[in-house]
């Protein structure tokens, strides 16, 4: 991946955060949560074309959804126990740390999952008493550990061969041209018409968007979209 094409990644995997903790929203909008769906495919491409993470093998493929959504259903116990914490103690930027619902994780790409849990895991540390008068025990908080540890496991990094890298980067500039594409042609606009409803997600939708700067694929804002009408 040139210096360019690591640029663009950034963007995309900022794209995806946003996404992925707005999930309640993307949801309510059918034909964006596919999109979203799409891109993150795009992104696991990416992933793997760049040899940053090992192609799906017979297998494997089954255990590791298996391994998420342990993690998954340990993560939104802890966070919903830190959410109720901080709504008792008057603590928004704990309930803001804490606030993902199982969707969220869901929706949340696997490279990235660990990071998230690991996050959680250091909050549930950190507030340990307040958690145990909650019922929340030791047990949950190591296995919350291990879970996290096994499922970053799942995705060692793999060994690309002079031959494969080759043909991975034609299969990698096919992949940015083709999620440049989902998001200036297809989400862009449907996240645009939620501006409205939704202006907060806009702004850091399109926030993550001018993360690109390359003129002719940055996203315009909300506000800088003509008046209808207009010439």
């Amino acid at each position: 991946m040139n210096d360019r094409q690591e640029e663009k990644d950034n963007m995309y995997e900022a794209c995806d955060a946003v996404l992925t903790d707005e999930a309640t929203v993307v949801d309510e909008v059918i034909a964006l949560a596919e999109a979203h769906d799409r891109l993150q495919e795009n992104m696991d491409g990416i992933d793997e074309a760049s040899g940053r993470k090992e192609a799906a093998v017979a297998g494997k493929g089954a255990a590791k959804r298996a391994g998420k959504d342990r993690l998954v259903d340990a993560l939104h116990l802890t966070a919903g126990l830190l959410v109720a914490e901080g709504t008792t103690t008057g603590n928004p930027e704990l309930i803001a740390q804490a606030r993902y619902s199982r969707s969220s994780f869901l929706r949340t790409r696997d490279g990235r999952l660990p990071i998230v849990a690991d996050a959680i895991h250091a909050l549930a540390t950190t507030h340990k008493t307040a958690l145990l008068r909650r019922g929340f025990t030791d047990t949950q908080l190591e296995e919350l550990k291990t879970l996290t540890d096994d499922f970053r496991q799942l995705s060692p990094a793999p060994k690309l061969g002079r031959n494969e890298k080759t043909i991975q980067v034609a299969r990698l500039a096919e992949l940015f041209t083709a999620t440049d594409k989902l998001l200036k042609d297809e989400i862009d606009p449907m996240i645009r018409n939620l501006e409205k409803r939704h202006p907060d997600f806009v702004k850091r939708w399109f926030a993550a968007r001018a993360l690109d700067e390359t003129p002719g694929t940055h996203a315009s804002g909300p506000a800088s979209v003509p008046a209808a009408g207009a010439s």
